[in-house]
Parts: structure tokens; C-alpha cells; sequence
């Protein structure tokens, strides 16, 4: 007889774990991340053979890289089986992601309702839809983003019998390097045969420019209980290769909403000729809502882009405008849209409206007014005049305030009669989100700030900025303020943001010409801020960092990203390079436990009158900072400032 003496100490350990119910073992492995249940086959023979069963819960999702070789270990298989439940597959070629598919189904993962591709390419469908069939018995979502190859749709729906999400996003050269446009790929008869119609169906989100009717009519004809249908032409708008093909005509590709609604009339959501931004925020919504459950008809999120005309739009509008929660009209191209929207909204009466987009459509000041005030329950409102849209007193005046208002986007927007900003904003006293740009307004930031105690986000793009000294600023909610394209900002801007508690993001450009003589501006800020709760910190167009400006940065328990450029001689067109403190970026990596980027655009570093070279940066980072990695872009030729010291261009300081 053995002794307990005598015995393998770890085998008594799996002897121990052995003796206790499943259920609790489960209990206990589902503690155990991945890597290291993976770890745990090396423990010994029966740790190897029986670990798997109690991972179940652990292995239920699954992500396979092909960025990533060690994703591809053997002992990664031994996990999977019927338990898994969701599989992603990232950065995989044609014969790279069969051999994965392969494994996968010969490892039982046959039972999967999520399966997402990205980065992939599936150019031979006669072996990619055996494949998908083998793991799709149970698949209810299925994902393709960024996907690098045409796809026989109808078979994918086909052999997908069960899906009920389905989204397919080309990359962008897809269209015009394998006819994504007009055809499916060719399929051998074998494969099984497209189905009459995919009953299941209730998402379908296609980003890819189409073909209306060989492609796109075809599948809708076959969705009757489609409850979201999004059409998103994203490529013909932001980087298609588009090289040996132009776009193809807009009435090519524009489904007919009339026929769309007698083919699918369960629809709900729908987003037409959108971009891939839209996509994501309508599965996002999708996520709230219950599709086998809900079953209240007519459409509540509308989203249109390009060119469909008042004919279809205004009764569209008016069969839902009792329930319609989100609205949305674009004009993505920038173009005229081809219609005036005032004369749709006259009329309408939206109480369930939470969401009103208008971007680069014409509407007037008076349509705008009247339909917020039809529209009681709007939270978010975003209005890009093209042209411009007008508000003068008297149409103000016919505001109602609202509570309800609390993200407001003005772009292209005037004010007549001398009105002031503020008087607008009084009717929406509860606003947390304000971004005005390109316009002709006046924004006084102090004041802005001051009146609007709920404010979180403040976004200013070429508009007129001002901030009168001194100021005493009451309690605030601001936790980013992005500003960009705008003049006349000196460091004095500073001091009305330092002592804001609740700042998590900064982002100003400075005027070079205001702070060219303003030496003091940083350490000024350095002395003021509070700073506990800021994570990104980025400062464009400054001369010089100071030694107390790093100092402080240090103290910063929350701060991750600082960036900070150099300004830009417009006369000479050449950048004028920033001259930083040597010992305070030292200073700063030296106190901060949270900083994990620190880049500057065109500087010399400096130290009582030392220029250092790059080489002499690197040997001081590897004699005095351990915890970062210094980097700068090394030239053909080093270039020299004025005063012919060497300038480190494009310096990123990375955590390790």
C-alpha cells in the first residue's frame, strides 16, 4: 500500500478538488480566465484529462486572433465543444480562417448563436459555406465587418436558417475588387439552395454599396418579419477604392420605401442610404429591444440620407409620427438634399420624439421652433443649417423652455437683432451636452458655464470664444471642453478651467501670437488646478513647457494622455519647435502612478542652458526611467532649430 508520504502532493490536490460536488468545482473554475485554465493542463496527467469538463462557463465565448499564434495552441482546443456559445475571428485570410473553421467544428462547436468575422476574407463560398453550415445549427447572430471579399448572401442566409441578426460590412477596396456591387458570387449546385423565404430574419444591416435590384430587392422579398433593415453606403463616401470603377448612380442603389414596407411591413427601425456611424449607434439601440416579444408596428427610429423626395418622406413621416422616437435627415454628401424640410415638419406632432438629427439640410428658424415645441420629450437635437439657419427675437421668443433638452449640436447657425447666446439657451436650462461650430456666434465661456449648471460637454469649432477676466465661477459639472479652429485663445482661458474638479478632458489650441510673450501661462495653470478627476490633457500650439507644469502633471492621480504640439509659422511655413523642460518631463515620470502617453510634435529639450541631443534622451531614459519607453522619428538628416539644436520629432513616452 501507498502512503500519503509516499504520494504525488498535486495528485492529492486533484484528489481533494475531485471529491467535491461538479456543480461547486464548476463554481470554482469559473474564477479562471482563460490563459490560465490553459496552465492548468501542465499541473499534472489528471489535470490535464479533467480540467476542461469544469471550464465550461469560462470557455462560452471565445475569440481567435490570426494576429495572434499562441491563439492557435493545441491545448486551446481541448476547452472547446458544444459549451461554446459565441466565437469571434479576427485578421484571417481564406485558407488561414477554413483551417480555424475546420477545427472548430470537428472540436463540437456546433451549438454557437454569435459568430462575428473581422478583418477576414471569404473568397471561395463553396468552401466557406459548408463550413459555416457545420457550426450554424443553432447560429442566431452573425457579424462581418470590415470584410475583405464579396459574399453569396442568399446562401449564407440560407445555410444560416435560424439567424435572426445579420450585418455585412465590406471593407473599403471590396467593392471594386470583387464586384460587391452587382452580383453573387457564382456557387456550385451542391450547396444547398436558397430558401423561399427567412422567415427568422428580423435585423438585416448591409454597409456596402448594392445593386437595388439584383442584389438588394431580391433578399427583402423573403424578410416578412424584418424589423430593422439598415442600408448603409459608407465607402462611397469614405475611402472606396473606387480606382477602376466609378460609383454607381444614387437611383441604382436607393430602395423604394413604398415597395420596402409592403415587402417587410413589420419594419421598425430603418436607416437608408446611411453611413456605417449609424449602423452602429442602431444595433446598439437594437440591444433594447425584444424582437420576439415586440410586436407593435410602424416605424420608430427613421433615418434618411440623400435625395429621397417629400413625395415619400412626408407620408412616411406622418403614418408615425405618433410613435417616432428617433429622427434623423442627412445629407452625408453635403449637398442640397433637394427639398425644403421646413414645409415637412410644419404640421407634424412627434410627443414619443427623443431624437432629432437635421445635417446639412435646409430648414428655416421658425420650422426649427415650432417643431421643438411639438416635440416635448426631445433629449437630443442636432441641427446643421445648410444654408444657415436664421433665428432672430421674434422667432426665440416662441420657444417653450424645456426640461427634457440635454444635448443640443448647432452648426451653421445665426443670430440676428443683436440676441445673445445666452437668451437661446435659456429655454434649455437642463442641457449636459453643447457643441456649436462654424458659426457666426459669439461664445463666452465663463458665462456659458456659469448659466448652464448642468453642463458636462462643451465642443467649440470656428466660432468666436471669449472669457473675460476675472471670473468667479460657481459650481460646475464640466468634464470635457474640445475646442479646435479657433483664434484668439490665450493661456488665460486657463485659469477660468483650473479650478474645475469635475475637468476630465481638455483640448484647446492656443493663439501663438497671444501667448508668444506669456511665459508664466502653464505655470499659472500648473499653480491653479484641481485636476483630481483629468485623464487626457491636450495642448496645441504651445512655445514652451516649464518645469512646474510637469511638476504638477505628476501629482495628477487620474491623468493617462498628454499631448502637446508646437505652434506654426503660417508667414514662413515651418513649425516653431518647443523648447521643454529636461528635468521636469523626468520629474513628471518619475511621481505620476497613472500616465500611459506623454507625446510632443517638434521640440528640443532642455536643462540650464543644455541642448539634448536624441541620443542623449536615450541615455537618460535608460539610466533614470524604468518604467517607459522613449521614441522619437529619426530623420535622413537631423534637423536644426534657428539656433542649430537638433529637433526630436513626433517624441511618444509609452508605458511599459
Amino acid at each position: 500500500m501507498t502512503s500519503n508520504a509516499d504520494s504525488n502532493p498535486l495528485e492529492l490536490q486533484f484528489g481533494l478538488l475531485n471529491s467535491l460536488p461538479s456543480d461547486v468545482i464548476n463554481i470554482i473554475f469559473s474564477y479562471v480566465d482563460q490563459r490560465d485554465c490553459i496552465t492548468c493542463l501542465s499541473v499534472c496527467h489528471d489535470w490535464y484529462n479533467f480540467v476542461p469538463q469544469y471550464a465550461t462557463s469560462v470557455w462560452a465565448t471565445v475569440e481567435f486572433s490570426g494576429d495572434e499564434p499562441s491563439d492557435d495552441s493545441p491545448n486551446r482546443y481541448r476547452f472547446l465543444g458544444s459549451h461554446v456559445k459565441s466565437i469571434a475571428l479576427d485578421e484571417y485570410s481564406d485558407a488561414e480562417l477554413y483551417t480555424i473553421m475546420e477545427k472548430l467544428a470537428d472540436c463540437g462547436c456546433k451549438s454557437v448563436k454569435y459568430l462575428e468575422f473581422t478583418n477576414c476574407s471569404t473568397v471561395d463560398q463553396n468552401t466557406f459555406l459548408p463550413l459555416l453550415k457545420a457550426m450554424a445549427s443553432s447560429l442566431t447572430r452573425l457579424r462581418m465587418t470590415n470584410h475583405k471579399s464579396n459574399v453569396a448572401l442568399h446562401h449564407i442566409l440560407s445555410v444560416s436558417s435560424k439567424l435572426t441578426h445579420f450585418t455585412y460590412q465590406a471593407s473599403s477596396f471590396t467593392y471594386d475588387e470583387y464586384g460587391t456591387y452587382d452580383h453573387e458570387p457564382s456557387v456550385y449546385p451542391s450547396i444547398d439552395a436558397p430558401l423561399e423565404q427567412f422567415t427568422h430574419l428580423a435585423v438585416l444591416c448591409l454597409d456596402t454599396i448594392m445593386d437595388k435590384h439584383l442584389r438588394l430587392e431580391p433578399i427583402l422579398k423573403k424578410c416578412p418579419n424584418l424589423r430593422c433593415f439598415v442600408s448603409a453606403s459608407s465607402n462611397a463616401y469614405y475611402g472606396a477604392s473606387l480606382d477602376r470603377h466609378s460609383a454607381p448612380p444614387y437611383e441604382s442603389r436607393a430602395i423604394d420605401l413604398d415597395h420596402l414596407l409592403s415587402w417587410c411591413p413589420k419594419i421598425t427601425h430603418l436607416a437608408v442610404n446611411s453611413s456605417y456611424h449609424w449602423l452602429h449607434a442602431i444595433e446598439s439601440c437594437l440591444e433594447k429591444v425584444n424582437i420576439s416579444t415586440d410586436q407593435q408596428r410602424g416605424i420608430r427610429h427613421l433615418r434618411l440620407c440623400h435625395k429621397y423626395n417629400k413625395d415619400q418622406v412626408i407620408p412616411l413621416l406622418t403614418e408615425n409620427q405618433g410613435i417616432l422616437e428617433l429622427v434623423s435627415v442627412t445629407n452625408e454628401g453635403g449637398g442640397s438634399i433637394g427639398f425644403d424640410c421646413s414645409s415637412i415638419f410644419a404640421s407634424l406632432h412627434m410627443p414619443q420624439l427623443h431624437t432629432l438629427e437635421f445635417k446639412y439640410v435646409q430648414i428655416d428658424g421658425p420650422a426649427l421652433v415650432n417643431l421643438i415645441n411639438r416635440c416635448p420629450l426631445v433629449k437630443s437635437l442636432v441641427a446643421v443649417g445648410k444654408p444657415p439657419i436664421v433665428l432672430d427675437t421674434t422667432t426665440i421668443q416662441k420657444l417653450q423652455p424645456t426640461q427634457a433638452l440635454r444635448s443640443l449640436e448647432c452648426t451653421h447657425f445665426v443670430l440676428q437683432d443683436n440676441v445673445d447666446l445666452l437668451e437661446l439657451l435659456d429655454y434649455f436650462p437642463e442641457l449636459e451636452k453643447l457643441k456649436i461650430t462654424f458659426s457666426t456666434l459669439t461664445v463666452d465661456i465663463p458665462k456659458i458655464l456659469d448659466f448652464l449648471k448642468q453642463l458636462e460637454h462643451l465642443e467649440l469649432c470656428q466660432v468666436g470664444v471669449v472669457y473675460n477676466l476675472p471670473v468667479e465661477l460657481g459650481p460646475s459639472k464640466l468634464q470635457t471642453i474640445d475646442i479646435y479652429n479657433v483664434d484668439n485663445i490665450g493661456y488665460d482661458l486657463l485659469s477660468v478651467l483650473a479650478p474645475i474638479s469635475t475637468l476630465e478632458h481638455i483640448s484647446i489650441p492656443f493663439d501663438d501670437a497671444i501667448c508668444a510673450n506669456d511665459e508664466n501661462g502653464l505655470s499659472r495653470f500648473a499653480e491653479l488646478m484641481n485636476g483630481e478627476n483629468l485623464k487626457t490633457l491636450q495642448f496645441y500650439h504651445v512655445r514652451s513647457v516649464p518645469f512646474t507644469f510637469f511638476d504638477t502633471l505628476g501629482d495628477l492621480q487620474n491623468l493617462e494622455m498628454v499631448e502637446i504640439s508646437a505652434p506654426y509659422d503660417t508667414i514662413g511655413r515651418k513649425t516653431i519647435k518647443m523648447r521643454n523642460s529636461m528635468s521636469g518631463m523626468l520629474q513628471l515620470l518619475d511621481k505620476t502612478t497613472s500616465l500611459q502617453s506623454l507625446s510632443f510634435d517638434q521640440m528640443v529639450l532642455v536643462e540650464d542652458q543644455k541642448i539634448y541631443s536624441r541620443d542623449e534622451v536615450l541615455e537618460k531614459f535608460e539610466q533614470e526611467v524604468l518604467n517607459y519607453t522613449f521614441d522619437s522619428a529619426e530623420t535622413e538628416e537631423d534637423e536644426e532649430d534657428y539656433l542649430g539644436h537638433q529637433i526630436l520629432q513626433c517624441v511618444e513616452v509609452l508605458r511599459k
